[in-house]
């Protein structure tokens, strides 16, 4: 999605376009309308409904603008939340990206994510035939690191 995210390094608090800072600000937030439902856990067990293990957060460049996710286990299985909020109520949902959910499910099972950037890309094709970019290319296994003798 060409966005860099800054992750919560695990002691300062991540501070938000929209003026919050979490995890510090959970407790101002809802999770589909219930408050006091979310809070940081280092291990994914805790007293919340959602035990938040990370958070992301990009900033765009509207007033206010941001995306922000927060992983977290509810019932015991990994689920990715997010949040768009401007409008001053700060309510997380689960994400309907099912890149961002499926891969924190594969990592929460024990399992490597499936993401790479250049697969991601080649689903990217309005870029292609740019300036003669014609998509990624194979190079076959014998020529790898050697293409440039052939």
């Amino acid at each position: 999605m060409h966005q860099s995210y800054k992750k919560y390094d695990g002691h300062d608090d991540l501070k938000i376009a929209d003026g919050m800072a979490y995890p510090k600000d959970f407790n101002k937030t809802e999770v589909n309308g219930e408050k006091n439902a979310i809070g940081w856990s280092s291990n994914g067990n805790g007293k919340y409904d959602y035990n938040v293990v990370a958070i992301y957060n990009y900033d765009n460049d509207q007033p206010e603008g941001h995306v922000t996710y927060a992983f977290a286990f509810h019932d015991g299985q990994p689920v990715a939340l997010v949040n768009q909020s401007t409008n001053g109520t700060v309510e997380w949902k689960p994400t309907t990206n099912t890149d961002v959910s499926g891969n924190f499910s594969r990592i929460a099972n024990g399992q490597s994510s499936n993401f790479n950037a250049q697969s991601h890309n080649q689903s990217k094709s309005d870029n292609y035939g740019k300036y003669g970019n014609a998509g990624p290319v194979d190079i076959p296994q014998d020529m790898q690191g050697t293409w440039y003798s052939k």
